[in-house]
C-alpha cells in the first residue's frame, strides 16, 4: 500500500528515512544506516548530525515505519543476516530511547510499532523462515519485547490473532536442540498466555482451591467479551508438547527449565484440559527430573512441586502417575529447602500420594 503522511517533513528526517533502507554497498555489505548515541540517531557517513530531543520523536517514527517495511516487502530476499540486523533494529528500538526518555515513551514506541504492522511482520516472518533457527530465536525474542509492560494489550492479540502461538510451536518443534530457540521461545509463550492482570506477580499464578476448583480462563482481551480463550488455542497449536520436550532435551540447562516450568504452570493454572495435556506430554517425569537435577534453584523448586500440586489435585489418576515416579526424596528435600516457597505444595503433593 501508499504511505501518506501529512504535513512537510524537514529535511534532516527525510534523510534519516532515506538512509533507513536495506541495500548494498560497493563492498557487497548491507548497511541499515541506523546507530544510536543518547537520545539521537546518526548516519553514518552522511554528516548528519544527532537529532536533539525535540526532534527524535518524529525520525523514530519514520525508522520504524522504514524497518517494518522492509521486514514486509523482503522477507523472502534478504539473506539470513540482514533480516536478523532488521529484526534486532526493531527489538532494540523501544530500549534505546527507553533509556532516554523512559518507560511511557518505550512503551509508546512498542505500540507504534504494532500499529505500523510490525507485530504480525514478525510473525509472518517467522513462519516464513521456520528453517533458521537464527531468525526463529531472534523474532521470538523481538515478540516478547514488544509485548512487555503495561500498555502490551494491543500487541499480545496483534500477535495471537497474526498466529504467534503456531509459529513458536513450530519453531521449538523444528529446533529442539537449539538452546536460543527453545529459551526465546519458552519466553515468548509465557509473554502470551500470560493476561496483563498477572503480569509482575512472579509467576502469575495463586494456589488452587481445595479439590482443584480452578479459576475462570483468561480470555485474551481480558476477562469476558466472548474471545477465544489464549490456554485452548495454545493446547491447540502444540505448545505444551513444545515446552515439555524443551525439557527433555536440556534437563540441565537451568535457563530452559525455570522458563518451560513456569509455561507449563501458567498453561495449567486454569484450566483442567491442559492439565490432561501436560501428563500426556510426559511433563510428570520431566518435572520430577528438573527437581532431582536443579535442586539448588528456588525457582526450578517452587514451579516444579507447585505444577506436580496442580496435576494431583485435578485427578486421581494423575496422582497415581505421580506416585509411580517415587518423588518422595525431592518433594522432602524441596520443602526442607525452601519452605516458604515449596512446603504448601510439596504438603499437597504427599497427601496425594
Amino acid at each position: 500500500g501508499v504511505l501518506s503522511m501529512k504535513g512537510k517533513m524537514d529535511d534532516l528526517s527525510l534523510s534519516i528515512a532515506s538512509s533507513f533502507s536495506f541495500s548494498k554497498d560497493c563492498d557487497g555489505e548491507s548497511d541499515t544506516g541506523l546507530s544510536s548515541s543518547g537520545l539521537g540517531i546518526s548516519s553514518p557517513g552522511l554528516g548528519i548530525p544527532p537529532i536533539e530531543e525535540d526532534q527524535h520523536e518524529e525520525a523514530t517514527s519514520l525508522v520504524v515505519l522504514r524497518l517494518v517495511k522492509s521486514l514486509r516487502d523482503n522477507a523472502e530476499t534478504l539473506q539470513e543476516g540482514e533480516v536478523i540486523q532488521l529484526v534486532e533494529e526493531l527489538d532494540e528500538l523501544s530500549s534505546r530511547f527507553g533509556r532516554g526518555g523512559g518507560r511511557g515513551e518505550a512503551a509508546s514506541i512498542r505500540q507504534s510499532i504494532t500499529a505500523a504492522g510490525g507485530t504480525s511482520a514478525l510473525v509472518a516472518l517467522a513462519v516464513q523462515r521456520v528453517d533458521s533457527a537464527a531468525v526463529q530465536g531472534s523474532v521470538f525474542r523481538a515478540i516478547t519485547s514488544l509485548c512487555r509492560g503495561s500498555h502490551d494489550g494491543g500487541t499480545r492479540v496483534t500477535a495471537l490473532e497474526a498466529g504467534a502461538l503456531e509459529a513458536l510451536a513450530d519453531g521449538m518443534s523444528l529446533h529442539t536442540n537449539d538452546l536460543l530457540v527453545q529459551v526465546a521461545g519458552c519466553a515468548l509463550l509465557r509473554s502470551l498466555i500470560t493476561s496483563q492482570s498477572l503480569s509482575g506477580s512472579g509467576l502469575g499464578l495463586s494456589p488452587m482451591g481445595v479439590g482443584g476448583t480452578a479459576h475462570s480462563s483468561p480470555d485474551v482481551a481480558g476477562a469476558g467479551g466472548g474471545q477465544p480463550c489464549v490456554l485452548d488455542d495454545a493446547r491447540a497449536a502444540g505448545c505444551i508438547e513444545s515446552v515439555t520436550d524443551a525439557m527433555w532435551s536440556h534437563p540441565q540447562d537451568r535457563n530452559i527449565v525455570e522458563l518451560a516450568l513456569g509455561a507449563l504452570c501458567d498453561l495449567t493454572r486454569t484450566s483442567d484440559d491442559n492439565v490432561m495435556a501436560a501428563a500426556s506430554s510426559g511433563c510428570i517425569p520431566a518435572t520430577i527430573r528438573a527437581l532431582s537435577s536443579h535442586l539448588r534453584s528456588p525457582t526450578v523448586q517452587e514451579r516444579g512441586t507447585r505444577l506436580l500440586a496442580r496435576l494431583c489435585e485435578v485427578d486421581d489418576d494423575l496422582a497415581a502417575m505421580v506416585r509411580a515416579e517415587g518423588p518422595e526424596s525431592v518433594l522432602f528435600d524441596a520443602a526442607g529447602r525452601f519452605p516458604d516457597r515449596c512446603g504448601e505444595w510439596c504438603k499437597i503433593v504427599l497427601e496425594k500420594l
